[in-house]
């Protein structure tokens, strides 16, 4: 992958470079888990692919990569497990594939893999409605860990990318290029070709220049922007000092915040009983709670659409705390 620089010069060090993960210099791995354990996880960002290429290349044999998007569930995996990588395994390792839960909490999707004799062993940081995997290490930091895998620098960015966004990668000392050779790696790994990376942000500065107009003082509110979300997001970010930002995006079946901890609790505190009972909506969350934090909303049936009412009600609630 080509590393960006921009008009400011910038250098991107050698080391960020995203070469293949070399196995001859560890030392530590736990070999005996690596060949005892199934692994299930997705290749949707960049964090994710990073893990299976580790996987890979340590030589694990029970690996199983998903084609889902963002979003993955165990639910819709289970047709496509070759159920012969639990022969001889001592336990199941889910990378942030979580199975559908119900009202209490509880998996039968993840339950299914104990009655078939295996530790399960889930790797995530997220909260998802009524379950809350938060963690403060990253999945792919987590994962590392478990086999005994050190973590290059150019990994630790990964890192720090999946589960701190670009305030962490300012706090780790890269400059705009090196936010962006990182960001690169991750679009990448979620489909994008480097053509339409490039095109989408020389579409950035125009686009924002129509929503700084339509801001609620302190808040970015996007609606429908003609740039893809990514891109916008990423350019507050980076000409941000700090990297935080606070943005609602506003679609009529999902609403989406980044930016200030303090509001991503308002928002999963919220009473959100005028939309409809809890069974209604799904909320989910993730991020740094010392930095830049995320938030969704989206309605469990597409066909409901979430009123005006409630977002002007949540704006209001919002800037309350931006300003």
């Amino acid at each position: 992958m080509q590393n960006p620089t921009d008009a400011g010069g910038d250098e991107v060090r050698p080391e960020l470079c995203f070469r293949p993960p070399d196995p001859s210099v560890q030392t530590s791995l736990n070999k005996d888990l690596l060949r005892e354990s199934w692994f299930i996880l997705p290749c949707n960002d960049g964090e994710a692919l990073r893990s299976g290429q580790i996987l890979a290349a340590a030589g694990a044999t029970r690996l199983h990569i998903s084609d889902q998007a963002w979003g993955a569930t165990l639910d819709r995996e289970l047709p496509h497990l070759n159920w012969q990588h639990a022969e001889g395994a001592r336990r199941v390792v889910i990378f942030e594939i979580p199975g559908k839960h119900d009202r209490y909490g509880v998996s039968e999707t993840e339950n299914l893999f104990c009655r078939e004799g295996l530790e399960l062993v889930i790797i995530d940081h997220h909260t998802y409605h009524r379950v809350d995997r938060y963690c403060p290490e990253s999945s792919l930091e987590q994962l590392c860990q478990l086999i005994g895998w050190q973590l290059s620098f150019a990994e630790q960015a990964i890192a720090v990318n999946d589960r701190s966004y670009i305030p962490g990668l300012k706090r780790l000392g890269l400059n705009r290029s090196e936010i962006l050779a990182v960001r690169d790696f991750d679009y990448t790994a979620m489909g994008y070709h480097q053509a339409e990376i490039q095109e989408q942000r020389s579409r950035v500065p125009e686009a924002l220049d129509y929503w700084k107009q339509r801001k609620r003082g302190a808040l970015w509110v996007l609606e429908k922007p003609a740039v893809i979300r990514h891109f916008l997001l990423e350019e507050l970010a980076v000409s941000a000092p700090d990297g935080i930002v606070n943005v609602l995006e506003i679609s009529p079946d999902k609403l989406s915040f980044s930016g200030s901890p303090d509001v991503v609790r308002l928002l999963l505190d919220f009473d959100y009983r005028a939309f409809g009972p809890d069974s209604a909506y799904f909320c989910y969350s993730g991020g740094d709670p010392e930095g830049s934090r995320f938030w969704g909303f989206r309605p469990r049936h597409k066909s409901k659409k979430i009123p005006r009412s409630l977002i002007e009600r949540l704006i209001s609630d919002i800037r309350k705390i931006t300003g």
